[in-house]
């Protein structure tokens, strides 16, 4: 088997919520508690190549969405 390169990986924290556990799943969840929810880029890098995986949101839809945008 041939091996490929290896590759560094960052979770960058960008934007939190506060939220309750039924919130965050479909159909709600019968555990009821506070379950906040973290936002993450990612950062894939080694010395030939850095990729950024980026699916999350801008400052305008965290306000719309009532998010706190922490970076």
């Amino acid at each position: 088997m041939m091996a490929g390169p290896d590759y560094e990986v960052f979770a960058i924290k960008y934007a939190e919520r506060p939220g309750r556990r039924p919130a965050h799943f479909i159909g709600g969840d019968p555990h009821d508690g506070n379950m906040p929810m973290d936002y993450f880029i990612w950062l894939i890098r080694n010395a030939e190549r850095t990729i950024l995986v980026d699916t999350g949101f801008d400052a305008a839809m965290a306000a719309k969405r009532k998010r706190t945008l922490v970076r």
